[in-house]
């Protein structure tokens, strides 16, 4: 199966009138909640030029604010919901990912302490909570310490498992060995506050922890994407696959069982979206189709993706179907 693009792509482009966002905006990711659809999405501000070695300079990220009641009409804030502001992202606050669990929505984002697209390039998972999205708490890093191992690409269930908060991050991200893991957290204070040697546990017991590793022959590995979805037959993960033969971001989708989710049930052995329209083929960067949002309304999955790290897009699919 394959989903279907929202014929009027992009939902989301730059925004010349707000500087922060000017350059592109991509990789949203939403929530619905009582009627309205909350989007988080990347936002690269104006002024960034590409570097001859490849990438770009003075490339810095925010992250912008939307809301919408029919999940494709968004309206957005003027000003970014979390911005560089510390020493430790003043290069660059990237890829949300927001969950809500009780009643507070969590977003981890990538924090980067030194220039993107740089060889002191350390991304680092960082954390940010708020109930009303007016009030914004920052938690700093709380992921690995960016000088001991590369993770990104962090989000954490929208529910419980077996009374422990779950996380789902990327290991070694953009890498031939990049793998989606899996670890918990006994309560909030010890998701805001790992202790010292919590990180290192999980990478010396790297088989306990792993759920999607590269396949044989990939140029890339499999990435997070999207914040889990709950469904009767587990847990909907739809990620980042692989980049095999070619360098490419497709969308793959898995069920993960839902009281133990490093048990994958399923996986699509095919890309279930790739880039193929120029919208996503041609842009900051080409071939790209990455899912950080994924809704289920009205008996719809809807799937919110960046295209070529330069806008906002859509696909959708009916979710019995899709299921089934």
């Amino acid at each position: 199966m394959k989903l279907i693009r929202y014929p009027r792509n992009p939902i989301l482009k730059p925004n010349p009138k707000n500087f922060w966002e000017a350059g592109s905006v991509f990789n949203p990711s939403v929530v619905y909640e009582n009627g309205i659809f909350h989007m988080v999405y990347r936002a690269v501000r104006a002024g960034f030029k590409p570097r001859p070695a490849g990438g770009y300079t003075n490339y810095i990220s925010s992250i912008g604010y939307a809301t919408s009641k029919d999940g494709i009409n968004f309206s957005r804030s003027a000003k970014p919901l979390i911005k560089p502001d510390h020493p430790w992202n003043q290069f660059g606050c990237e890829d949300p990912r927001i969950t809500k669990l009780g009643d507070t929505y969590y977003i981890f984002y990538t924090a980067m302490s030194k220039p993107a697209y740089s060889k002191k390039e350390v991304p680092g998972i960082a954390l940010a909570t708020t109930k009303d999205f007016k009030k914004i708490q920052k938690h700093g890093f709380i992921g690995p310490k960016p000088d001991q191992v590369r993770a990104k690409a962090a989000a954490i269930f929208p529910a419980k498992i077996n009374g422990k908060i779950g996380m789902l991050f990327t290991w070694h991200p953009d890498k031939v060995d990049s793998s989606i893991l899996y670890t918990e957290f006994k309560d909030t204070k010890e998701l805001f506050h790992p202790p010292k040697n919590y990180w290192g546990k999980i990478f010396t017991n790297f088989d306990k922890h792993a759920v999607l590793l590269p396949p044989r022959g990939a140029l890339r590995g499999p990435e997070l994407g999207a914040p889990p979805i709950k469904t009767s037959k587990g847990w909907l993960l739809i990620y980042c696959g692989p980049a095999i033969g070619k360098k490419v971001w497709p969308i793959h989708a898995a069920l993960l069982d839902l009281k133990n989710p490093r048990e994958v049930l399923w996986q699509s052995e095919r890309p279930i979206l790739e880039p193929q329209k120029l919208y996503e083929r041609k842009g900051i960067v080409n071939n790209v189709t990455f899912p950080e949002g994924a809704v289920i309304k009205n008996g719809k999955l809807m799937v919110y993706y960046g295209a070529a790290d330069s806008s906002c897009c859509l696909a959708i699919y009916n979710f019995n179907n899709f299921l089934k």
